[in-house]
This record gives C-alpha cells, sequence and structure tokens, in this order.
C-alpha cells in the first residue's frame, strides 16, 4: 500500500515575513511526488510562530488562530482518508474536494464570515464590509454559481452608476 500523504502546517514558506511584515500559515499537502499549498488566512510575524512546534504563540490571538489551523488540517485529512483507503486518492482530486463550495450555501454570508476572520485594520474591515453590503443590495449572487462574468459585468455597472470613485470600483 502507498505511503498516506503528508499534511502539515508551513509557515512563510516564501519568506516574506520579518518583525514588520506578516508571513502566511499554510496547509502543505504532498503525495507521490505532487503537492499543494492551501491557505489558511493566518497571518503572522515572524516571531509569533514557533518553528519547533509549527504553532502560533506570543499574541492575544494564538490560541484562535491555532485552532483554525487545526481544524483545516482535521477537515483535509478527513477529505483525504475515505479515498486513501480506497485506493483511489490524489491531490488533484483532493484540491478541488477542497475548493468545491455547496450550491446550496450563501456565498455572501461566507464572505462576511471571512471578512470577520481577517487579521486586517479596521479600516479595511469597513472597506470589505461595504463591498458585502454592495453585494447583497444587487441581489445578483445568490449562491456560488451566480459568480459568473455576466452577473460580475452587471456588479460593475451597478456600482460604476453610485458615483463611487475609480479606484474603489478597481478593488471592489
Amino acid at each position: 500500500m502507498a505511503k498516506y500523504p503528508t499534511i502539515k502546517a508551513v509557515f512563510d514558506r516564501r519568506h516574506f515575513a520579518t518583525t514588520e511584515k506578516l508571513g502566511t500559515v499554510e496547509i502543505y499537502v504532498s503525495y507521490s511526488g505532487k503537492h499543494f499549498f492551501y491557505n489558511t488566512g493566518v497571518r503572522l510575524f515572524i516571531n509569533q510562530w514557533n518553528i519547533k512546534k509549527n504553532v502560533c504563540r506570543g499574541y492575544d490571538t494564538a490560541a484562535d488562530d491555532n485552532n483554525i489551523i487545526r481544524s483545516l488540517i482535521g477537515m483535509i485529512s478527513e477529505k483525504t482518508e475515505m479515498p486513501w483507503k480506497a485506493g483511489n486518492f490524489s491531490i488533484d482530486n483532493l484540491r478541488h474536494s477542497i475548493k468545491q463550495k455547496s450550491e446550496d450555501s450563501d456565498p455572501i454570508q461566507w464572505i462576511a464570515e471571512q471578512v470577520e476572520l481577517l487579521d486586517r485594520r479596521e479600516g479595511t474591515k469597513r472597506h470589505y464590509r461595504r463591498l458585502v453590503d454592495r453585494l447583497k443590495k444587487c441581489h445578483l449572487f445568490n449562491n456560488w454559481g451566480d459568480f459568473n462574468y455576466t452577473n460580475i459585468k452587471k456588479f460593475d455597472n451597478i456600482i460604476r452608476k453610485t458615483g463611487i470613485m475609480q479606484s474603489s470600483i478597481h478593488n471592489y
């Protein structure tokens, strides 16, 4: 039987983090010479990561961030186990399984939840919340399948008519 896939947290694989610049925590998955990285959304300074234990440390929300990382590793492990036992596991299938969104879930609610999880300044979060409000008011995006070129173009036309500055439209 083939070796079980490797699943672990890695910090700052691109070597961006310093004491003043944030780095990203990602989940690394490898199997049979293929691999991919899954972004956890957790961003840290270099002195906030314990290299030996692969955990966040030394700041107020470290325990919450560690829980996020552990739950994502658990979710990926769950999606890995059944196909691996059945002998039809592949990195491509796992990647597709993880990124696949349910058509029944509310995308606007999911986006709003992700905004609150971000480790950003309050002004940035306020800007994102405004975007979420505009997405709700346009009534174009009721499920994940509605995020298509036609609806995005309609949304672009709607926000252009409201007098928003070009830089904000570009960010949206």
